[in-house]
Formats: structure tokens, sequence, C-alpha cells
């Protein structure tokens, strides 16, 4: 398999690893009655979605094998996780989840993003990482001043 298959089956990857995120975030969403989980998970399923624009735009209007100089550390396997969501999940499990996801998705863009070529793509999947690691932090602190308030 060549480069450009290996980058474009990897932004497909990501674009469904961020799809599947949006669901388990949206099953949560629908049983829960917590109010600031509630907010959290629907700011952020709106940003999931943003980012799956973006990506996939960036798919469409590139030449995958020209932007990336990927290493053997850019994989499909950095997304084979295990969600530890099911109906009978408590806040601590959909927390853990969350924050496992969000630092997955930060990781991965950051590094794709210092294999970029092309520094305005560099730059959006720099801010994608940013949003991420700011999700990433939001759920930190819900789940602290949950923990606090208990």
């Amino acid at each position: 398999m060549n480069y450009q298959s290996d980058a474009h089956n990897l932004l497909k990857t990501f674009v469904a690893f961020e799809t599947e995120t949006r669901d388990i975030y949206h099953r949560y969403l629908k049983g829960t009655t917590n109010p600031g989980l509630r907010h959290l998970l629907t700011i952020i399923n709106q940003g999931l979605c943003d980012h799956e624009k973006e990506i996939q735009q960036l798919i469409e209007e590139y030449d995958i094998d020209l932007v990336f100089d990927l290493d053997e550390e850019l994989t499909p396997a950095l997304f084979r996780q295990k969600s530890a969501y099911t109906d009978s999940s408590n806040f601590n499990d959909v927390m853990h989840t969350i924050m496992q996801r969000e630092k997955t998705a930060m990781d991965f863009l950051s590094k794709l993003s210092s294999s970029c070529r092309n520094k305005e793509i560099s730059f959006l999947l720099t801010r994608l990482a940013c949003e991420e690691k700011k999700y990433h932090n939001w759920a930190v602190d819900q789940y602290e001043l949950e923990l606090l308030s208990e």
C-alpha cells in the first residue's frame, strides 16, 4: 500500500473514530439527567461534528500523498479502543471514556500536524488538536466537580 492510501485510510479511520465517539456520547446524553454532563456532551458533540466535516473536506480537497510524511507511529491501530460505555455505565465510566477518547484524538491530530508539509493544513490540525485538548480538560473539570460535590 502506498503512502497516499495509508494517509487516506488513516484520515478516514479518524473520521470514523470521531463518528463513533459522537454516537457514544449521544447514547449517554439520552440516558443522563446530570445537567453539567448534558451540557458538556452537547458542546463536545457539536465540535466533533465540525471536526469530521473539516477532515472530510481535507480528504476531498488535497492530494494526501503530497501533504503528509507519515511514520510508523501513525496507524489505524491508534483508534482501536474498547468503549467503556454500556447501558449500565455509571458517571465514572463515561467520564473516563470521554477523557480517553479526547486524549486519543488530541495525540493523533498533534502527531499528524507534525508530519504535515503544508503549513495551512498543519495549522488546521493543530487547531483541532487544541480543541480536543479543551474537550479533554472540560471533561476532567466536570469529573472533578462531581467528585467534589459528593
